[in-house]
């Protein structure tokens, strides 16, 4: 990027020269390798991004009119479907600090300005609060606590705050971890079918299960939406390929799909174009 560049206005900047405006900044810290945080090998990640590539698109001119990217979910109009993913934190954003307004809070009124919808992860009080107030519809997904008072506090918090849907992450009853990183952290455990039956039961608002990885427990899953896992990899008969058409098309409930694992959203687009059912795609 030029000294040009570096002069103009964020507004001013096309989108290339934004992202390369940012990886400046991420690269000064040495935060790159942290854009992909895929676990253990990341091979997941490279499979994925490897199979989407890999789809053609067909180019349709003659007899077509302008397209609309507005869509309905959960009861409120975006202008594209298109969310953020569920967060809590970032190791980049902390490296790159300090700010004077909390960075979640940016994000969520960002998204607001953007006609998107926030995803909240393992947040709570006054936190959550200031977060739900920047404007953006919010998903809240609750993490597997070990301590199960606390997943129906979060349930209740969500409610209460005015989030449009809940959801429970189901990929963190075995403890999270990137590449990096050790297995944890020691408060997220094991929560049989039963358990998550009854959170789902035990709130009004629709329920996402975030982190399918199989088509058992996509098909065993009688909620509002799913939330493909970025390790799940596409393919002909594939996890991910026999969940998007399993389950989700089976359901006829929305799909989330994150960007960053799958490839870009027209690859996404052209791979779940017959399937019938809602295709959200997730930022992160």
């Amino acid at each position: 990027m030029g000294d040009t560049t570096a002069e103009v206005g964020i507004d001013a900047l096309r989108y290339n020269e934004l992202v390369e405006r940012a990886l400046v900044r991420i690269r000064s810290v040495g935060m790159e390798p942290y854009l992909d945080l895929g676990s253990e090998t990341r091979s997941g990640t490279r499979l994925n991004r490897e199979y989407t590539t890999a789809i053609s698109i067909e180019m349709r001119i003659l007899g077509s009119r302008p397209a609309s990217t507005a869509a309905r979910l959960f009861g409120r109009n975006l202008r594209a479907p298109i969310v953020a993913s569920a967060l809590c934190e970032s190791r980049i954003l902390k490296r790159l600090g300090p700010w004077t307004t909390p960075y979640l809070e940016q994000i969520a009124g960002g998204l607001a300005d953007a006609g998107s919808m926030m995803s909240t992860g393992d947040v709570e009080g006054d936190e959550f609060a200031r977060i739900v107030e920047q404007g953006a519809p919010v998903i809240h997904i609750v993490k597997p606590y070990t301590d199960e008072e606390r997943i129906y506090r979060h349930l209740e918090a969500a409610r209460s705050l005015g989030c449009v849907a809940v959801g429970m992450d189901i990929d963190a009853m075995y403890k999270e971890k990137a590449w990096d990183e050790l297995p944890g952290p020691d408060y997220l455990g094991y929560q049989s079918s039963e358990q998550v039956a009854q959170y789902v039961r035990a709130t009004r608002l629709p329920f996402v299960m975030k982190g399918i990885l199989s088509v058992d427990d996509a098909i065993a899953s009688r909620v509002a939406a799913f939330w493909l896992e970025g390790r799940a990899t596409p393919g002909r008969g594939s996890v991910a390929a026999e969940v998007l058409a399993r389950a989700a098309a089976r359901a006829g409930k929305p799909l989330f799909v994150p960007i960053a694992r799958f490839g870009d959203a027209s690859s996404i687009g052209a791979a779940t174009a017959d399937l019938g059912v809602p295709v959200v795609l997730v930022g992160t």
